[in-house]
Parts: structure tokens; C-alpha cells; sequence
């Protein structure tokens, strides 16, 4: 059983023009890339072997949350920093930004590896 993570998978049918490795984040169900899901038959090969890394970065993603039942969504990645300062800044930022200029405020901004 595959376990949630990160794999190689090539050759998404969805996307005809492409004939590539890619890493896709698998979350039990699908496989996910900027908030579009794909099923196990939309590739041609997938390498069974979770991508490690050795390294982790801070990542910085949005959530948005349904208003009217709390539940909150599959998480969005905004971008990977190259150090937890880098982070702070920028996710600061955009929280900043967010509750005070955002037409969305069932939005949250997440920190990852920080």
C-alpha cells in the first residue's frame, strides 16, 4: 500500500503535450498538483518509491475554510523558502496582507518545516 507522500509519475495523460517525469503529492486517494487531482490510471508509470528529502524547506500555503460548516480544504502551496527567517517573512506578510485587504476572509495561511 502507498503510503502519503511525495512520487515521481510519468507522462500525465490529462496533459497531452507532455512526455516528462514530475513529482505529484499522493494523500491516500488521488495524486495532486496545484489543486488538480489525478488518478493512478492517468499515468504511465509511477515510481513506487517516495521521493525523501534530505533537506526540508519551509513551505508557505493557503487553506481556505467552507463558512458555513468550518471544514477546511486540501491546502494550496505558495512557495518553498530557503530558511525559516525567509519564512517568517514572507508568510507574515501575506497574513498581514490577507486579513487586511483580502475579499476572502475564509482564508488561512499555513507554515510547513518553520
Amino acid at each position: 500500500m502507498r503510503t502519503n507522500g511525495y512520487y515521481w509519475c510519468y507522462n500525465n495523460k490529462v496533459y497531452k503535450d507532455t512526455d516528462n517525469w514530475r513529482i505529484y503529492f499522493w494523500d491516500g486517494n488521488n495524486f495532486w498538483d496545484d489543486g488538480d487531482d489525478f488518478d493512478d490510471d492517468c499515468f504511465e508509470i509511477i515510481d513506487e518509491e517516495p521521493v525523501e528529502r534530505k533537506e526540508k524547506k519551509p513551505i508557505i500555503q493557503y487553506v481556505d475554510i467552507n463558512p458555513d460548516t468550518g471544514e477546511r480544504y486540501l491546502p494550496v502551496k505558495i512557495c518553498e523558502c530557503e530558511s525559516a527567517e525567509m519564512a517568517n517573512w514572507v508568510g507574515g506578510t501575506l497574513k498581514r496582507d490577507l486579513y487586511e485587504h483580502a475579499d476572502n476572509p475564509n482564508r488561512d495561511i499555513l507554515f510547513v518545516n518553520c
